[in-house]
């Protein structure tokens, strides 16, 4: 999957996000009606031609149906939004990695390159749609020695100060302290800088209002043993950020040069693993111009909160006595000096309370006595994993859970937030689970290590799911086990190591949204939870500008998904790829009935005679069918794909069990192939599937789709001839329903558009190109080549049980006593031929995408379907 995930979406997604946002949080997020959508696209399509619809305009410049859906909003910003990194040394490979992690964590936007690029080589514009240049890049990081700037060549540095200054493009260079630095670096007879070992302290400036550096601060204790590098002293107008002392001498370690032009370039010569480095690098990407500031959404504030699980579960000696209840409220009330009003968050399983010793009886009864200081959330009567429940179980044991919390007074009924023991149920979604927190507890947040994996941290991400919103958890590196220091690898220096700039403050920076897990133990014996957050909330307050705010968690969930729209809506991953997953997925263990191939489509191609020719195959299973549907469409239907993976391996039979034959399963829906999501979801959870593309003559394919809503009685291909479908863009007042179906008879087959979203995705060499027009004529030849690209172990002959039926117009099926199965009355239908004109119209609209249709199999080394070169007209 490309590194960058999914960081953006495009119009008609946000249109759903939109309405998915309000109905969850009952807030106009935007006030986007369809039909303001639809005109607001219309607007931006040129030129326009107002006739009435029954008119046909004449000779028409050929707009891509395309611009319907993703034509870009005007921006003022001459540059995209992504982030270049380079790094041109082998050396600087761990450091480029380094600044990968962050720049991912922080969800900006990147195109990283490897050994061998250099910055001037990548720098390259686009033409925008009004004609004006627009630079691919808003933002350069170059990752190296410091020398490696000095070692450009005149035009180097000309092609980088021009496009910078053209574009009003920034530019930081990271200087790759771990590498051999020279212990003078020169520019033709200027000195950049020098090399100097650890300096005994660093400064911040004052005179710079920093987003998330605090200023003013000096940090003496300087990890030993690093080299940094001096700046030799800038040029007046030259802000210096930062000052390394050193045996007296003081020299600048961070600098940013700021030019009439609007270029900025940040200089960093301190090592990048220093989080006072990290602190500033990312006040250099929110302080430099636009268009990187809107990627970074919530700025100063961090709103965070404690869970504590696992309250009066556990073995003896591993539970709260009173003293450590009157420490947690003692160190909450400190906390609040940070953080106003922070407040632990308690979740209680009531089948195990007041159990253990006579002093942790004693001390689960205090914890109940002062239950009003703390907040409280559900965990489960006796801790059960849910995934191993049914709904009335699960409903019967939150009862529980709800009847001991009003029986001890205990307040939980304000949060709406649950938590599964182990995080069973939640991902992978365990759907019982949902629907008895919904009937039960009302239960509208709660939160998860593993969407969509556990690790890495830095990735985990928050969804929506029956509509209880699902934050993403962190981990602070205390787990169950952890009750004393000699417990914790590294005691009290490494505990305190990872709040004062390590892990758990880096999880802190990175999260607009927090949510620590901790357990009971681990503020019992050596109270290590305590020492840990007193420690951060400590040093965030004076190295640090950002403001901790404690709140409820649907306020948390709600404040997320308005930062982070894009996360509603999961993607599904595989839990039979992750061992997390696996031990507390609920469905079945057996992962082979997933399919490993998929007949993507598009539709009016042939995939269900291709899907019928698969199942004569005796190793070859698909889907069950229902009784209105062949296809799931599950990454294609926004109603399917949310009843997760679990309904989707049920559409499945499993190979190789109870007799089955079975041995390789396949799936064919046909709109996969144009779906922009499509291909996401299907490699999320389908990484190594086999990808059969149709290709076919796309004016064809066209009138078609066409034909079959005419012949599905759809009102508005009935009430508009193919002429006015094709023109629909060009009119003045179109309606939604038609620009939809010229959409659907057009963009389908621009065929180079979607496969190059689906090698985003997929390696090459696990998709398959079918000549449709060859499917229709000589079936059996497709059939074998499909069998080899499968790999499948035995090869059907499907000359021998293929025969053409004249009146159908197509192959069937040879049968028992020689009776023939064909497709449905749907398929091969005779209907009028187009007009000459919009077979012109055609013509043009899909010669230069058939164009690059071939540049791209060219590129790919496949052949070219035939029926390319059979009409010269179509090249």
């Amino acid at each position: 999957m490309p590194h960058h995930f999914l960081v953006g979406v495009n119009q008609s997604r946000r249109l759903f996000v939109a309405v998915l946002l309000a109905s969850v949080f009952g807030i106009g997020v935007y006030h986007t009606t369809l039909s303001s959508f639809w005109q607001q696209e219309e607007a931006a399509i040129a030129p326009r031609f107002h006739t009435a619809p029954h008119q046909v305009p004449p000779s028409l410049p050929i707009t891509s149906a395309l611009s319907l859906l993703s034509r870009t909003t005007n921006n003022s910003n001459a540059t995209e939004a992504t982030v270049l990194l380079v790094y041109d040394s082998v050396n600087a490979k761990l450091l480029a990695e380094g600044v990968r992690t962050f720049l991912q964590a922080h969800r900006v936007p990147f195109v990283y390159h490897s050994h061998g690029y250099t910055s001037t080589a990548r720098l390259r514009w686009v033409a925008s749609g009004n004609g004006t240049a627009r630079g691919l890049y808003g933002l350069l990081v170059v990752v190296d020695s410091i020398s490696f700037f000095s070692r450009w060549t005149a035009q180097e540095r000309r092609t980088y100060t021009d496009y910078c200054k053209r574009f009003g493009v920034s530019a930081i260079f990271l200087t790759n302290t771990n590498g051999r630095l020279k212990k003078r670096i020169h520019r033709g007879n200027d000195t950049l800088g020098f090399r100097i070992s650890s300096p005994d302290s660093v400064s911040v400036t004052a005179s710079v209002e920093f987003n998330h550096t605090k200023p003013g601060v000096v940090l003496s204790h300087v990890p030993r043993g690093v080299a940094w590098f001096a700046f030799a002293p800038p040029p007046s107008g030259t802000q210096v950020w930062a000052w390394a002392v050193r045996s007296k001498m003081v020299r600048p370690v961070v600098l940013v040069t700021r030019e009439e032009e609007g270029m900025v370039s940040a200089y960093f010569g301190m090592p990048f693993d220093l989080w006072l480095t990290k602190l500033l690098f990312l006040d250099a990407l929110s302080l430099l111009p636009d268009p990187l500031v809107p990627v970074l959404r919530y700025g100063r504030e961090r709103l965070v909160m404690v869970d504590v699980d696992d309250i009066f579960v556990g073995n003896q000696d591993m539970r709260l006595h009173k003293d450590d209840v009157e420490a947690m409220v003692g160190v909450q009330e400190r906390l609040g000096s940070y953080v106003p009003g922070f407040t632990f968050n308690l979740g209680f399983s009531g089948g195990l309370f007041s159990r253990g010793d006579p002093l942790e009886v004693e001390g689960s009864q205090e914890i109940v006595r002062v239950a009003e200081k703390f907040w409280w959330f559900e965990h489960m009567y006796k801790h059960q994993k849910p995934h191993l429940g049914t709904e009335e179980q699960l409903i019967e044991n939150i009862t529980q859970n709800i009847a001991f919390a009003r029986q001890y007074g205990i307040p939980a009924f304000a949060n709406g937030y649950s938590i599964a023991p182990h995080h069973s149920g939640v991902y992978p979604v365990h759907p019982p689970l949902y629907s008895a927190w919904k009937k039960t507890y009302n239960v509208s947040v709660t939160s998860t290590l593993e969407y969509p994996h556990r690790s890495p941290a830095h990735m985990r991400r928050g969804f929506v799911h029956q509509e209880i919103m699902v934050l993403p958890r962190q981990t602070c590196k205390l787990f169950s086990y952890h009750y004393s220091l000699e417990s914790y690898q590294g005691g009290l220096k490494s505990l305190i190591a990872s709040a004062e700039g390590g892990e758990v403050f880096e999880t802190l920076l990175h999260n607009p949204v927090t949510i620590f897990m901790t357990h009971m133990p681990n503020f019992g014996h050596d109270r290590l939870a305590l020492v840990l957050f007193e420690a951060l909330f400590r040093f965030v307050h004076t190295w640090t500008n950002l403001q901790l705010i404690a709140d409820r968690p649907l306020n948390m969930a709600t404040r997320y998904f308005t930062i982070f729209p894009e996360d509603i809506v999961p993607v599904w991953t595989s839990p039979c790829n992750d061992g997390n997953h696996m031990s507390i997925f609920s469905h079945a263990p057996n992962c082979t009935n997933l399919p490993s191939v998929l007949v993507v489509g598009p539709q009016k191609t042939g995939s269900t005679a291709l899907r019928l020719y698969l199942k004569q195959h005796p190793h070859m299973c698909s889907n069950r069918l229902t009784e209105r549907y062949e296809e799931t469409q599950f990454f294609s239907n926004e109603i399917a794909y949310s009843y997760g993976v679990n309904w989707y391996m049920d559409q499945f039979p499993y190979p190789n069990v109870s007799g089955s034959p079975c041995g390789v399963v396949f799936e064919k829906t046909a709109n996969y192939f144009n779906h922009e999501l499509g291909p996401l979801r299907a490699h999320t959870l389908l990484p190594r599937a086999k990808i059969i593309v149709i290709l076919s003559d796309p004016i064809k394919r066209a009138y078609s789709w066409y034909q079959h809503q005419v012949a599905h009685n759809f009102s508005t291909a009935l009430n508009y001839s193919f002429s006015e479908v094709l023109y629909a863009p060009y009119y003045h007042n179109a309606s939604e329903a038609l620009l939809n179906l010229t959409l659907r008879c057009l963009l389908p087959g621009e065929y180079h558009i979607h496969i190059e979203r689906w090698l985003l995705y997929y390696p090459p060499e696990q998709l398959m190109f079918v000549d449709g027009e060859e499917l229709l004529s000589d079936p059996a030849s497709v059939m074998d080549q499909v069998q080899h690209f499968l790999n499948l172990h035995s090869i059907l002959d499907y000359a021998k049980i293929l025969r053409f039926d004249v009146e159908k117009g197509f192959h069937c099926i040879v049968k028992e006593q020689d009776n023939l199965q064909c497709l449905g009355p749907s398929k091969g239908r005779h209907y009028p031929p187009m007009s000459q004109e919009e077979m012109d119209y055609l013509i043009r609209y899909f010669k230069e995408p058939n164009r690059k249709l071939v540049a791209l199999l060219n590129r790919l080394s496949r052949p070219v379907p035939d029926w390319l070169y059979d009409d010269d007209r179509l090249l």
